[in-house]
């Protein structure tokens, strides 16, 4: 089994469950949807960057007190807070909602969105676990 199987079946299941919920929902719009389902997506796949990097285990480490460097962390980092940023503008922006017809999201809708993206980390744990990338 390819280890990038569950990890693609849970971005699928997570655009398509978080567009379908929101769209259905009393309180959503097709606008919302399209918006919460790709915050959703960007956030599992930046749990998944955290999760194949070596920069989890090494602020683990750390806060157990054993000081241990990593190289690549600050281009992860970066790479990270420029991601969130443009998350931010493109949910935001009334000229992004416009062109891409989103909309802006409650602070209450970012956190179901950071929520359902956190299982991403043990699913990719555990794919990296039996099939480790080369």
């Amino acid at each position: 089994m390819c280890g990038s199987s569950p990890i693609s079946l849970y971005n699928w299941t997570l655009i398509f469950g978080m567009f379908e919920w929101v769209s259905q929902a009393p309180w959503g719009s097709l606008e919302l949807a399209r918006t919460m389902s790709i915050q959703a997506l960007v956030m599992g796949r930046i749990f998944y960057l955290l999760s194949i990097s070596q920069l989890l285990p090494s602020l683990m480490a750390r806060l157990s007190g054993k000081a241990q460097r990593v190289s690549g962390a600050p281009a992860v980092l970066g790479g990270i807070i420029v991601a969130l940023i443009l998350q931010l503008i493109f949910s935001n922006s009334a000229f992004v909602n416009s062109v891409f017809q989103t909309a802006p999201m409650t602070l209450d809708q970012w956190i179901i969105c950071l929520l359902v993206s956190l299982p991403m980390i043990v699913i990719a744990s555990s794919v990296n676990r039996f099939d480790p990338p080369n």
